[in-house]
């Protein structure tokens, strides 16, 4: 299923005619220039539409990346393969940069830890470039862990609210965002189970209107 009249557009994602989420996407009405090309990608033209009442965009081919996490023997620290997957030489090669955040926890009723979105994380200075891969090009990205301090979480809050003072949260899990101009092919990637199932085949939510850009973030624990 690779042209535009095998999938459909609801609810601003697209599905496949099986009802598969295949990516997110925003806007009211979709257009490419030929039904021949790929439905997957990321826009870089858009204007507005009066006459309609919605945003009318042009897709463009955008690359797909998969992701997995890799062992390290270094202390404190995770790593992480990117790949460039898409291979049918439609799209540019895959640019971005990476960096790692805290994220939060909480325990269940079963007493088990589960990752929670903190209500306030600090983005790092230091983010990694993803430098120019072409297909089957893969880079491995290495992180320093980061401290829990730089994020506000509901705990933080509630603690405050009780006692007047925050209590310092242990780093449980992290997220690694990737802002870059292409989409997450999650079938490719090896994912932990923190990300849940709920995701489409290409993830990645749009970040413009003039240009490909995509923001994806994955949940990971610290082990």
């Amino acid at each position: 299923m690779d042209e535009f009249i095998d999938f459909g557009y609801y609810a601003g994602s697209f599905l496949s005619n099986d009802g598969d989420w295949l990516q997110q996407s925003i806007g009211a009405w979709k257009f490419i220039r030929e039904t021949s090309e790929y439905v997957l990608g990321l826009s870089k033209q858009w204007v507005y539409d009066s006459k309609h009442g919605g945003s009318v965009c042009r897709f463009d081919p955008c690359p797909t990346f998969s992701l997995s996490r890799i062992e390290t023997e270094c202390e404190n620290k995770i790593s992480f393969e990117v790949e460039m997957a898409r291979n049918d030489g439609l799209s540019d090669p895959l640019t971005g940069q990476a960096y790692l955040i805290p994220w939060a926890h909480h325990d269940d009723q079963h007493g088990e830890s589960e990752s929670n979105k903190p209500v306030f994380v600090k983005i790092p200075e230091n983010k990694i470039d993803i430098n120019f891969l072409e297909s089957g090009e893969t880079q491995t990205i290495v992180f320093d862990l980061p401290s829990s301090d730089s994020m506000l979480t509901q705990l933080n809050l509630k603690n405050y609210e009780e006692n007047g003072q925050a209590i310092k949260q242990q780093l449980e899990y992290v997220a690694l965002i990737i802002e870059s101009n292409g989409l997450l092919d999650t079938a490719s990637s090896t994912l932990s189970d923190e990300n849940g199932s709920k995701r489409p085949l290409y993830d990645g939510i749009p970040t413009s209107f003039d240009r490909q850009a995509s923001i994806v973030l994955t949940v990971w624990r610290v082990e």
